[in-house]
């Protein structure tokens, strides 16, 4: 039975992953992905279009970064017909696919004739599967934003120059170690899945050790 990757697919892939809701980092400054699969579609007149101003200060802000593709395969891109309608989209933010067609995916791709699109709607018809997204799509992947290949280096903070503090100090205090609360907070605060707990589990057992 293929996925149907609406918004209740979504938050119950979330609470299984103990995530938020919704990706974190959708946002133009947070994830290129984001920022260009937005901008493609303002260019197809699918949404509006992201302002003159807006795309240069986000262009330049992206082109200084170490995050985005190097090579076009890698880059969000869609394809239309002659009369300037989506045929396909490919390498998309789930976010944005969501926003445009209610669907959290990376690709989608329509009917390539009415051949086929009329032969499996009337199979639709016939089963009552009115919901279905093959009234629309040939074929889709469904994505979670916890399994882009982005999401694992976002958020992406430019020109920091933060310095960077251990969580365990060599300083006097028990067994001959301190916590850096300050450091433990940044962790606690920063991670929304349960990864935290492993990190957790992980002082405890080298505490444990040492006791």
């Amino acid at each position: 039975m293929s996925i149907t990757p609406n918004f209740s697919w979504y938050s119950k892939e979330s609470k299984k992953k103990c995530v938020s809701p919704r990706c974190p980092h959708a946002t133009p400054q947070k994830c290129y992905k984001y920022y260009a699969s937005i901008y493609l579609l303002g260019e197809l007149s699918i949404t509006s279009k992201v302002s003159e101003n807006k795309v240069e200060e986000l262009d330049k802000y992206w082109n200084d970064s170490d995050i985005i593709p190097l090579i076009s395969e890698h880059e969000p891109t869609v394809t239309y017909s002659d009369s300037n309608s989506l045929d396909s989209l490919c390498n998309f933010c789930p976010e944005v696919s969501f926003e445009a067609y209610g669907l959290f995916t990376t690709y989608m791709h329509r009917y390539i004739d009415d051949i086929d699109r009329e032969y499996v709607c009337s199979r639709l018809e016939r089963e009552g599967n009115r919901d279905d997204w093959r009234w629309s799509w040939m074929s889709i992947k469904a994505l979670h934003y916890t399994e882009c290949d982005n999401y694992s280096k976002l958020p992406h903070i430019k020109n920091s120059n933060e310095k960077s503090d251990d969580l365990l100090e060599m300083k006097p205090g028990f067994l001959g170690f301190n916590i850096n609360l300050k450091v433990l907070f940044k962790i606690l605060s920063s991670d929304t899945d349960n990864t935290v707990l492993k990190k957790i589990k992980t002082i405890l057992s080298f505490l444990s050790r040492r006791s």
